[in-house]
């Protein structure tokens, strides 16, 4: 195995965008991209263009030294950053021990010396000059001016300071990485000097995966907003005559008793802005304040919850004591009911023939009852299984004949509504799953060039690309660029270094429309369903009662002529009685 190169500049500055760039990352690039950065190097250093990449220390230019050697098994075991031969000394030439604290300022000023840096610093200046001038809120703005402590003889360079209104504040940019006691030791001083702190970014990533830890050291310890400062912006500023920030703000919500969170943001000006005095910090919307509330008010249900969880218990609990007491009523009960119905049934013979027949209105009511929910389940099939009560007076072809059709066509209509709706929802899914690029306020989904190859040969004239670097500059409007011709969209499909992107909104915009309207029609199918259920039951309701009303008539009539046998039998036992005792006499 190759023995692995030790790098003596680890990391450099991108002058241009302020980025801190790492050796070990940026060596791991293709062969095509390192020719490309060392020819630009090498311009800057012939004095061709302005300088990019120089040495974090000294600010002197780098070059790309190293190669692709034979017995390499790494690009990174040869390829690295060198100083030129005749350059001053620097601290990673001459071995100088710097303390932590001293490299971390060295490269936090550094950043400050990117083109980008000084391009923000300029137009944020602009804006409030253009407030001072128009609106007369701001005051006395200074760019880089320096702030003393005399106490304990320390200062600090913001990049721009000035009043607003009564309050002092100092404009920091945070482009690249901040170290989080460079951060901390910042806002304590202003905290000390009474100066309200403002950092502004130049791009934020609401996805905390993502998104720079430096980013979130700084937005969460100012209440979780973060301020952005960007060609949008800008252009917004100069038309208000104000400075203009697009802040993003943490909003917090219950959802069933747990927090929930999202990122949104507002385009605000200084005068809406809250400045606290108690941390010297500013902030829109004050979320942890939002948090601790949305806190407090799930804590409140679910105690409230529990209160009415063991209320219900109590409750139910009385109920099974209650019911229990029931049981035991219904089975003394039933131990009656059997004795009387089997007195019933030995003084009443021809009565339960009608029970036997299913003659009895008891008996149909009770079948019907029992078969109504099963009528409705299968009347889009068949019911020919039915008990047999239900042919009588051809009242299964009723049924049948009034309302099958209807429900038949509700289901069929229903399933098929389903399948589509799942189709559209995977759609719908799958473009979801596309990576969001957003350039000035458009949203693009980034598409794979491998597996979306053929989506893109065939939708080339709809396709935008840009440059994976100038995603997030202020000139990416600019390299959005559109694909001519079949040539070109065969030249790209093999370059590393393009974003394919698509708008997909359209399309997902339409599918839901469909979605939503699939969904109304199925909602009002189940109110017909519904609406032909209750006409089901009104039906065998008007038929029980109609077949009730005539088995009690024959009870009634059998009932009567069971009274009148009675009489007779009573008679003639009388009559029997009477002979037996005159014959009794008579002996």
């Amino acid at each position: 195995m190759a023995k692995v190169s030790k790098r003596t500049i680890n990391e450099v500055l991108n002058l241009e965008t302020g980025e801190n760039i790492e050796a070990e990352e940026f060596f791991k690039k293709t062969l095509d991209e390192l020719s490309i950065y060392r020819s630009e190097l090498q311009k800057a250093i012939e004095g061709y263009r302005e300088p990019l990449f120089v040495c974090y220390y000294c600010k002197q230019k780098v070059r790309i030294r190293g190669g692709i050697s034979n017995t390499a098994k790494r690009r990174a075991d040869v390829f690295h950053f060198a100083h030129l031969k005749d350059s001053e000394d620097c601290h990673i030439k001459t071995k100088n021990n710097l303390s932590k604290d001293e490299i971390n300022r060295i490269k936090y000023n550094g950043e400050k010396e990117s083109r980008l840096h000084r391009t923000l610093k300029e137009k944020i200046a602009e804006s409030l000059r253009k407030n001072e001038i128009s609106i007369g809120e701001v005051s006395n703005i200074e760019v880089e001016k320096v702030i003393n402590n005399k106490v304990v003889s320390e200062w600090k360079k913001p990049d721009i300071n000035a009043f607003y209104l009564n309050k002092r504040i100092a404009i920091e940019l945070q482009l690249s990485t901040t170290w989080l006691d460079v951060i901390t030791r910042r806002q304590h001083f202003y905290k000390e000097q009474q100066i309200f702190i403002l950092w502004v970014f130049h791009v934020f990533d609401i996805n905390d995966d993502r998104r720079s830890l430096a980013y979130s050291d700084i937005i969460y310890t100012n209440n979780q907003n973060a301020y952005v400062f960007d060609e949008e912006t800008y252009l917004m500023s100069n038309k208000s005559n104000d400075l203009i920030l697009k802040c993003y703000y943490n909003v917090y919500s219950n959802c069933e008793l747990i927090l929930c969170e999202r990122w949104d943001y507002k385009y605000v000006s200084l005068s809406q802005l809250h400045f606290d005095e108690s941390s010297y910090t500013i902030y829109y919307h004050d979320s942890n304040k939002q948090k601790e509330q949305v806190l407090i008010e799930i804590e409140e249900q679910e105690a409230k919850a529990l209160e009415n969880h063991i209320a219900e218990y109590n409750i139910e609990q009385k109920k099974r004591k209650k019911l229990e007491t029931l049981y035991s009523k219904l089975e003394s009960h039933n131990l009656e009911l059997e004795s009387a119905t089997s007195k019933r049934n030995e003084l009443s013979r021809e009565i339960n023939n009608l029970l036997i027949k299913n003659d009895n209105a008891e008996s149909i009511l009770e079948e019907i009852e029992k078969h109504v929910k099963e009528i409705v389940a299968y009347l889009s099939s068949s019911i020919k299984h039915i008990n047999s009560i239900f042919y009588e007076d051809n009242l299964l072809e009723k049924i049948e004949e009034k309302f099958k059709n209807k429900m038949f066509d509700i289901s069929q209509s229903n399933a098929e509504l389903s399948i589509r709706n799942t189709n559209l929802k995977k759609r719908i899914l799958f473009i979801d799953n596309y990576p969001i690029v957003e350039i000035l306020g458009m949203k693009y989904q980034s598409l794979n060039k491998k597996t979306d190859w053929d989506f893109i040969n065939k939708n080339y004239t709809q396709i935008k690309i840009i440059e994976k670097s100038e995603v997030h500059s202020l000139f990416a409007e600019v390299e959005l660029k559109t694909i001519h011709s079949q040539n070109e969209l065969t030249r790209l499909q093999f370059s590393d270094n393009k974003l394919f992107l698509f708008d997909f909104s359209s399309e997902r915009k339409q599918l839901e429309l469909e979605l939503l309207e699939n969904n109304k029609t199925i909602s009002n199918h189940q109110f017909i369903k519904d609406k032909i259920t209750k006409d089901l039951e009104r039906f065998l309701t008007d038929y029980a009662k109609a077949k009730t009303q005539s088995i009690k008539s024959k009870i009634i009539r059998i009932k009567e002529n069971q009274s009148h046998l009675d009489d007779e039998i009573f008679d003639f036992e009388k009559k029997i009685l009477m002979i037996n005792q005159e014959i009794s006499v008579s002996k």
